[in-house]
């Protein structure tokens, strides 16, 4: 395919990039999206791009109205889904995030494309298999779930999507492909010309009022069967307590402007809707996730620090540097299963998984040499 699209020419290069796009329409946000991520990108590391596309009043003139709408758009009818916790790591692939940058006042889109990551000796290895994959013989979850009839979406979840926080980003990402499909059928009747990406989503697109439903009856019985983990429980207290300050200041302005009494009642009612939820969700004892390698990652990883460290200052041996290539390729392997068993994962819970296994070595470690004791490379105490 020929590439057209100045930025899309080098983001195929296969390197980061940073980009904006100040005087891009809808139809140029399609092709550029179309020519850069239509299939895996070959290259070395995982890569970030990142396009500004909107800021605060000295520049919202340079930019359309709809832009960040248009390229995330574009971005989820590629099998992209939306991930705030995206970062530039292999798991991260097929994602992106918005953000509004305060400092310089600009809003970007962050797209962490899918890639093919080349190895010594010119092998690729793949980020994706064609298990499920599109016409560009890519997979993605989000496209799979699309698609799917009810009956194997419904497996699908039991299978892939266990976890109350997973089913929530699922449903996060069909109710947005829902209201998609509504925006295009509401151009349908007005006899409007569809893009290229509004009429991939629309011909794949399979039940999703029947999918929302049921996935919406799933997280309520997790809810009520108390299968829910310390920091999804956290995140629903969270919400409603800002429900209960919402409702409980609308009470109060109705008492100040003398709302009738029926109005009064239901406002009491609501808040005593809420606050039984809010002991329910107190009194569940969080469940505790264990998630497959991530011990396993989290001990190779600090094995590595030690090693990258080593090769840094310049102190490593050939076989440090060999071990350290080798470490990267467990890695690398094994985060590729757990994005194959986990869809829709919330990666900061892997990686504070990670993150917690790296202390705990490091303070066992700390502990055995104040004690006099040594301790193996390859430990790990559990």
């Amino acid at each position: 395919m020929s590439v057209t699209d100045k930025i899309a020419r080098e983001i195929l290069s296969g390197a980061d990039g940073d980009y904006d796009l100040a005087g891009y329409d809808s139809a140029q946000v399609e092709t550029l999206v179309a020519e850069a991520f239509s299939a895996p990108i070959t290259c070395n590391e995982m890569m970030r791009c990142s396009f500004v596309v909107g800021g605060g009043k000295k520049v919202r003139a340079k930019y359309s109205a709809t832009l960040g709408k248009d390229m995330t758009s574009a971005l989820i009818a590629k099998g992209f889904a939306e991930d705030k916790g995206a970062a530039t790591s292999i798991d991260s692939q097929g994602t992106f995030k918005y953000q509004h940058n305060t400092g310089t006042d600009l809003k970007s889109v962050h797209v962490f494309p899918f890639v093919n990551i080349s190895r010594a000796g010119g092998d690729a290895a793949h980020a994706s298999d064609d298990q499920g994959s599109g016409d560009d013989g890519r997979f993605s979850p989000l496209k799979l779930c699309i698609a799917q009839s009810q009956d194997d979406f419904m497996q699908t979840v039991q299978l892939k999507v266990k976890s109350y926080g997973q089913k929530k980003k699922l449903h996060k990402y069909l109710k947005r492909v829902e209201g998609d499909i509504t925006a295009i059928e509401t151009k349908l009747v007005a006899m409007e010309a569809l893009t290229p990406s509004e009429e991939e989503i629309y011909g794949s697109a399979k039940d999703l009022t029947d999918k929302l439903s049921w996935l919406e009856g799933e997280m309520t019985k997790m809810i009520d069967n108390g299968n829910l983990t310390a920091k999804e429980r956290h995140y629903m207290l969270g919400q409603l307590s800002e429900k209960v300050t919402s409702i409980q200041a609308q009470l109060d302005k109705a008492r100040v402007d003398g709302a009738n009494e029926k109005k009064i009642a239901k406002f009491y009612a609501t808040l005593a809707l809420m606050n039984d939820k809010t002991d329910k969700l107190t009194a569940i004892n969080p469940v505790k996730r264990d998630i497959k390698h991530a011990m396993e990652i989290a001990q190779l990883k600090y094995r590595l620090a030690g090693l990258d460290a080593k090769i840094e200052n310049n102190t490593a041996t050939i076989e440090d540097m060999n071990e350290a290539g080798r470490m990267r390729t467990k890695i690398s392997g094994l985060e590729e299963e757990q994005a194959e068993l986990y869809w829709f994962e919330d990666h900061d819970l892997v990686e504070k998984i990670v993150v917690a296994a790296k202390k705990k070595k490091a303070t066992s470690a700390g502990q055995r040499s104040s004690s006099g004791g040594g301790a193996s490379a390859g430990a790990w105490s559990g």
